[in-house]
């Protein structure tokens, strides 16, 4: 009976030891990846200053854990606090964020639960900003508590009734499925988010376990997705022929193809309105309805209210072929546009002689027999 007690006392110490460790490295896990994925979200409204915009996607993060997040804030380029939400924890989460814009690399405490990352980088090496995140394993460790309670009060019950079933109890029951969801974890570390993660339907602390793992990996499944669709999205974008912009809903241009820095170079002196303003550098983060020759023709575009609109613009002996398309979200508000242009000058010069000559010559085709074969209308 001694020696029953004492594996089923060793075997209970083990799994509870290795539930914990598990947890806390999924909690780990958790913490990089979704701080890291939100700094990247933050990377444009911090390089443009959008406080709203930066308040609103921390607080979002902050809502969706608010059991795991302490606090949350964003520095700027020049390590000032854009933005704080959660309780405050102390000068130290600041620092480390300074630390992480120094580095333009993750940061962490030693126990890894808090965590920085850069946001953007500059020329220089260093990062535009900064997210600090202080999270906390103290709700998977007080349910892991709770359930670990519970599950002391089932074996004790049982125990006495059944001294051989329980040992048996322990082994298949604990130690076999807390393995397999070492060894799941084990595999998304490795990059597998799609596998389920088994025995979540259990009501002890492996099921506890098991569905905080299914959360995990169905939130990096996710973010998987999102990001090869963003890169696809941002190959198709930078990669094509045709001279593309982005820009947001205000039609400040946030985005621009090496094919558009080359138009700008070729014509940007009479597309432009300020002759200072020679690099598609400089349009950044300005409207491109007030920083391009167009006689108001953009807004006029944007006011039919229907995409793509296209239109041709005249500035003096230059003609653009304008296409305006708009972007929207999954709510079908839209949240920018993506302007295309071409250099139709020569193009339409020729079109216009050629049409000009349909009208004051006679013309005529024939097939090699001597039929005709076609003629224009004069």
């Amino acid at each position: 009976m001694v020696t029953t007690l004492s594996v089923a006392g060793v075997l209970t110490y083990m799994a509870d030891r290795n539930a914990t460790a598990v947890a806390q490295d999924g909690m780990r896990f958790l913490a990089r990846d979704v701080t890291e994925l939100t700094a990247g979200q933050l990377e444009g409204a911090v390089r443009f200053g959008k406080v709203d915009i930066i308040t609103a996607t921390i607080q979002n993060l902050l809502d969706k854990h608010p059991e795991k997040v302490l606090s949350i804030l964003v520095l700027d380029k020049d390590a000032n606090v854009t933005a704080r939400v959660g309780t405050s924890v102390g000068p130290d989460l600041q620092t480390l964020g300074e630390t992480t814009k120094v580095t333009a690399a993750l940061e962490t405490t030693g126990d890894g639960l808090w965590v920085a990352f850069p946001i953007g980088t500059t020329g220089e090496g260093a990062a535009s900003g900064a997210l600090a995140v202080a999270w906390t394993d103290e709700e998977i460790l007080l349910g892991l508590a709770e359930a670990r309670l519970q599950n002391f009060a089932i074996a004790g019950s049982v125990f006495f009734v059944a001294l051989i079933a329980s040992g048996l109890f322990f082994r298949f029951s604990l130690a076999a499925p807390l393995t397999r969801v070492a060894k799941r974890t084990s595999e998304m570390t490795k990059g597998d988010p799609v596998s389920e993660i088994g025995s979540q339907n259990r009501r002890d602390e492996i099921g506890f376990l098991s569905r905080e793992l299914d959360i995990l990996r169905a939130q990096l499944h996710a973010a998987e997705i999102v990001t090869k669709d963003a890169h696809f999205k941002s190959a198709g974008f930078l990669g094509s022929s045709a001279a593309l912009s982005m820009t947001d809903a205000d039609l400040a241009l946030t985005h621009y193809n090496d094919a558009f820095e080359s138009l700008i170079t070729a014509v940007g002196t009479s597309l432009i309105k300020n002759n200072n303003q020679t690099s598609p550098k400089d349009l950044l983060g300005k409207s491109l309805s007030e920083t391009i020759n167009n006689d108001g023709a953009i807004e006029a575009m944007l006011a039919k209210g229907t995409f793509p609109v296209m239109r041709d613009l005249r500035i003096n002996d230059l003609i653009i072929a304008l296409k305006i398309n708009a972007v929207k979200n999954e709510d079908a508000q839209t949240i920018g546009y993506i302007f295309e242009w071409e250099d139709i000058t020569v193009s339409g010069t020729n079109t216009a002689i050629i049409q000009a000559l349909e009208v004051d010559q006679i013309r005529a085709d024939f097939q090699a027999n001597g039929r005709l074969k076609s003629m224009n209308q004069a």
